[in-house]
């Protein structure tokens, strides 16, 4: 499950994620005998609801009419046996099994084995099968997590031991083989991830004398190791992920990049600039919008066809977890580059609906300057193609901008 006790989706995982997520947690999947002594010992025993088959088994919506008709159940049983019960008759397991290697299909050398989805009298719906392949997931499949550690005869020891044990493996497993109930490889094989960067540090300008932070986001098997580079040229010590400076000077200015590494390749961010300035200048007017200052703006909003305003305005908009796919890549939208890490803004969205044209616009309220002075923001624009994000080609949008005139355009 992801989410909280309150708000949570069952979401169904492949053999290679669920592999993966097992093994950081010091976790094994669970073989076809401990799925059928979880089903006799489960104190929740609930009416299996398979839904017919289609191509859109394995889609989101699917995934999500199946949880809440497992939610639905379950929710009637919560007085007697609160979350964390042992449940069963909801999904299928995902299992280890001789048959990950053994037996295979014609066209699947590598599947994930299933097994279960039982009916409150015992019988299950699935026998233990292999003929997927082993990136296939649909609604039905569930991941049972089970901790390594175990004692046998008062012996330390872990479930894959015992599984590879031709002495135990018959404690932990049903399955006859011609190496008796052993499991010789206890495992989904699953490839190395060379590291891949998330989301890159921002730019950033300061005063002389101040601190900044750079950091990135990242994915990939650990240990990852982290190499920070200005110029070009790695700064030594600079090797954890968030790289932090202080009583910056010029000569601390300059493009950073940080170097990600693991055993299986490595990956670099993208450039960050950090400006420091020589000269003081006083600030006139700034607003990071970490908070909902709507209060201190103006806004406008016009050119539009029909009767319904075809925009929206969220202040303190946290877009941390907002992806965007450039080049085929999809990231998540970095925080504003003289930030200090906030992923907070002000966000419109404009021309939602097909036929509309529409601008939206803010200035400060009251605001009035004299002599010389810069106008600076962090702007994020991102077109997704026609209504409803369909045949995205490029953004044919901009935003406009300017001081005592009718503002300048930027693509």
């Amino acid at each position: 499950c992801i989410g909280s006790d309150s708000d949570y989706f069952i979401e169904p995982m492949t053999p290679l994620l669920a592999q993966r997520v097992s093994t950081l947690l010091n976790c094994t999947l669970p073989t076809r005998k401990m799925v059928n002594d979880i089903a006799n010992k489960a104190a929740v025993h609930l009416q299996p609801n398979p839904i017919p088959p289609s191509p859109d088994m394995i889609t989101v919506p699917v995934f999500n009419t199946h949880n809440t008709m497992v939610e639905t159940q379950r929710v009637v049983t919560l007085p007697a046996h609160p979350l964390g019960a042992l449940v069963d008759g909801d999904q299928k397991d995902v299992i280890i099994s001789t048959l990950i290697y053994n037996n295979l299909h014609s066209g699947v050398p590598k599947p994930v084995v299933i097994f279960g989805w039982h009916y409150p009298d015992g019988t299950f719906i699935q026998p233990a099968y292999n003929g997927h392949e082993e990136t296939y997931a649909d609604y039905s499949h569930g991941i049972r997590m089970v901790q390594q550690a175990i004692t046998v005869d008062g012996t330390n020891t872990t479930v894959s031991a015992v599984l590879t044990n031709a002495a135990l493996a018959a404690l932990l497993s049903d399955e006859t083989t011609f190496t008796g109930n052993t499991i010789p490889q206890p495992y989904y094989t699953v490839a190395a991830v060379a590291p891949i960067v998330l989301s890159s540090p921002g730019n950033r300008n300061m005063k002389q004398g101040g601190s900044v932070s750079l950091s990135v986001i990242c994915a990939g098997d650990p240990p990852l190791k982290f190499f920070w580079r200005l110029n070009g040229s790695n700064i030594s010590g600079a090797t954890n992920q968030t790289f932090s400076l202080t009583n910056a000077q010029t000569a601390n200015a300059g493009t950073y990049t940080v170097l990600i590494s693991n055993a299986v390749g490595t990956a670099t961010s993208s450039a960050a600039v950090v400006q420091v300035a020589t000269n003081a200048f006083p600030l006139l007017f700034s607003d990071d919008f970490d908070t909902n200052s709507s209060a201190n703006w103006n806004f406008y909003w016009g050119a539009q066809t029909g009767s319904s305003p075809d925009y929206t305005v969220d202040w303190a908009y946290d877009y941390g977890g907002t992806r965007y796919t450039y080049n085929g890549v999809t990231r998540l939208i970095p925080s504003s580059p003289n930030s200090t890490g906030s992923t907070k803004g002000v966000k419109f969205t404009v021309n939602d609906t097909n036929g509309i044209n529409l601008g939206v616009n803010i200035y400060p309220k009251n605001k009035m300057f004299s002599n010389n002075y810069a106008l600076k923001f962090d702007l994020w624009i991102n077109y997704p193609g026609a209504v409803g994000g369909s045949g995205s080609t490029g953004s044919t949008q901009y935003p406009i901008f300017g001081i005592n005139h009718l503002g300048t355009q930027l693509n």
